[in-house]
């Protein structure tokens, strides 16, 4: 059984992950659900995965952001005149 087929794991019913391992991502999502489920996965620790994959995404964005506004900054040109 993989990740993809426990709806108690990020990924399962929502078809965020298909179990067919198509690029690096999904293979390492695979192989730590599979651990996972080897290891005897608890239902609470779903809930923890799910909240810091949101987490992640968030710090992402923020990267993202910060990267956006600096380049912003970056291209501003011409020169300030005050207006009286």
């Amino acid at each position: 059984m993989n990740g993809a087929s426990n709806p108690e794991m990020p990924g399962g019913p929502r078809g965020e992950t298909t179990g067919n391992a198509n690029n690096p991502c999904d293979a390492a999502s695979d192989a730590f659900w599979k651990l996972m489920e080897a290891c005897g996965f608890p239902s609470e620790a779903a809930s923890h995965f799910r909240q810091a994959r949101v987490e992640v995404l968030k710090g992402v964005r923020e990267v993202i952001d910060h990267r956006i506004e600096t380049l912003s900054r970056a291209n501003r040109k011409g020169t300030r005149v005050s207006v009286d």
